[in-house]
């Protein structure tokens, strides 16, 4: 960390260049990944919006560094660390793990009484006030690890093999996995702007009802959009994403079947 708590400059990754008059995307990883896990959005972003990853302390630019040990500080430091690429607008995207950060993110803004993202997206994460974040998580063992992902699917069959390779990440992956077991969800009032999540029909560690209490946790106007496939579907194919960011932008209603807008009442 940098003086005055502030995050390094290799917090954030700059993906795709901004594109004058319109929002920049700030994108949060999953419990393992790095800011690079964004690169394969790069061809659907690039002259459309600018991108910039997030990356946690203890892997990638920030390897050496002490893993976070809490969901709210480190996202706390990320939102500070977006003050280096000036004043927004922004769109928060999240996936997994990232979806927590982001929102948490989207919440320090607010503390600090900066203005609030345009719009917050969440993938592949049950809302933080369904039940506990840490539910079905592995423990340390290399098999539980294993079984686990492979679960999720998205891991090559190759990586999971190679025990050498499982070791060498194990202990990012538990990290991030205690950030998920510690996290407790703190009500407070709606954020500002609307939260839009993304799930998979085939996602059997999150599912569709999960999802739905994002609505709760934002303005009027959230969605839910069901894509086809499993927990990392968005990831190798992030048009759904696109599309909602599009929207957002234009503050159009959306006319996809997929999707559901949700009122915030049930």
């Amino acid at each position: 960390m940098t003086a005055g708590g502030r995050p390094p400059d290799a917090a954030w990754t700059r993906l795709c260049d901004e594109v004058p008059g319109r929002p920049r995307v700030a994108c949060f990883h999953a419990a393992g990944g790095s800011a690079q896990s964004f690169l394969p959005w790069r061809g659907a972003f690039e002259g459309r919006y600018g991108l910039v990853a997030a990356e946690l302390p203890g892997r990638g630019r920030r390897y050496g560094e002490p893993y976070a040990v809490s969901v709210a500080a480190v996202a706390a430091d990320l939102a500070a660390g977006l003050d280096r690429f000036g004043a927004g607008p922004w769109i928060f995207v999240g996936h997994s793990l990232g979806a927590l950060i982001a929102y948490e993110a989207a919440a320090a803004l607010r503390d600090r009484g900066a203005p609030a993202p345009l719009g917050l997206i969440v993938v592949a994460r049950r809302a933080p006030q369904a039940r506990a974040q840490g539910d079905g998580l592995p423990d340390g063992s290399l098999p539980a690890v294993r079984a686990y992902l492979k679960g999720l699917g998205g891991t090559p069959d190759a990586i999971l093999a190679d025990d050498a390779y499982m070791r060498m990440v194990s202990d990012t992956l538990q990290a991030d996995f205690d950030l998920l077991r510690g996290y407790v969800h703190r009500p407070r009032p709606p954020l500002e702007t609307p939260v839009h999540a993304i799930g998979a029909l085939e996602d059997d560690a999150v599912g569709f009802e999960p999802m739905l209490g994002w609505r709760l946790l934002g303005a009027p106007g959230g969605t839910l959009t069901m894509i086809e496939g499993g927990h990392f579907s968005a990831m190798r194919d992030p048009s759904a994403v696109v599309r909602r960011i599009d929207r957002i932008r234009l503050d159009r209603p959306p006319a996809d079947s997929e999707e559901q807008r949700l009122p915030r009442c049930a």
